[in-house]
């Protein structure tokens, strides 16, 4: 019974020594890679960054277009419901240069703002 538990000692010993190395080593992975990220911070530059791009780097995409200002979108949805009220959802965000997605949310704005009503077939501008 000695044996097996001297074995037994050993093996849990050995494990642990294991662990222990293990535990070592990842500290100082973890502390490499903290100092190695402020100073490549501050070394670099975007200059540098642009630099190396290889030629198989994407291109940078476009500018993005100018975003519409708050409410803005409300009111092109209502003039064009108030223009043409038997359009679709779809006629109507295209007109705005919408997607149907983003139209939805402004119509439920629109009607729980009392300024559109749903119809049958569509939508209609109230008297507000």
């Amino acid at each position: 019974m000695s044996k097996t538990l001297d074995q037994a000692r050993r093996l849990l010993e050995s494990r642990l020594n294991e662990v222990e190395d293990e535990a070592n080593r990842l500290r100082r992975a973890i502390s490499s890679l903290s100092e190695g990220s402020a100073g490549a911070a501050a070394k670099s530059s975007p200059s540098k960054l642009r630099a190396g791009r290889s030629a198989r780097s994407k291109p940078r995409a476009k500018p993005r277009a100018k975003r519409a200002r708050r409410g803005e979108r409300e009111g092109q949805l209502l003039a064009s419901i108030k223009a043409h009220p038997e359009n679709s959802v779809s006629q109507h965000a295209r007109a705005i240069g919408v997607s149907p997605q983003q139209a939805y949310p402004l119509l439920k704005r629109l009607g729980a703002a009392g300024r559109i009503e749903k119809t049958a077939s569509g939508y209609r501008a109230t008297a507000k």
